[in-house]
């Protein structure tokens, strides 16, 4: 059972490290950007540049959570939305001509692919707050047995 609990955690650490920088990244480059040049770039586009690490990331999360038995279904259902707004990202680019320039980049194809891109970044901060609940509840569900278990002790 400790060892269970031991790899549930290493698996949610690892992955919610992963999943965090797809969002943290553009923000911490537009800081360095505002540094250097006076000027804030927010590149938004980057978490879906990020998204094999944070494939990763949500896939360790995913183990995580199915073997500590907690925050399942946040984190599952925040790695799904997430994967298949995704691939709405790509393929409503590739349908509506946007990735082949052969539209504008304006109108309802972008924005169509905008919001794909808004969901897609929601799911993922929403799989990193779960990521950061699991961690809280795995550390603290091991503190709390360990009470039980001395209460249990010291009665008997």
């Amino acid at each position: 059972m400790n060892k269970k609990i031991n790899l549930s955690k290493t698996l949610a650490i690892i992955g919610t490290a992963l999943v965090w920088p797809p969002v943290l990244m553009p923000l911490l480059f537009g800081l360095f950007s505002l540094f250097r040049s006076g000027v804030y770039r927010f590149d938004y586009l980057m978490p879906a540049e990020f998204f094999l690490v944070f494939a990763v990331g949500a896939a360790l999360l995913v183990a995580s959570s199915l073997l500590g038995r907690l925050r399942r279904r946040l984190i599952c259902w925040s790695a799904g939305i997430s994967v298949l707004a995704f691939i709405g990202i790509n393929v409503s680019a590739e349908v509506t001509g946007l990735a082949s320039g052969e539209t504008a980049a304006a109108g309802w194809p972008m924005a169509l692919v905008i919001a794909c891109l808004v969901v897609y970044t929601a799911g993922i901060i929403a799989i990193g707050i779960g990521g950061i609940l699991l961690l809280r509840d795995l550390y603290r569900s091991r503190k709390q047995k360990t009470r039980r278990s001395n209460a249990t002790a010291v009665e008997n």
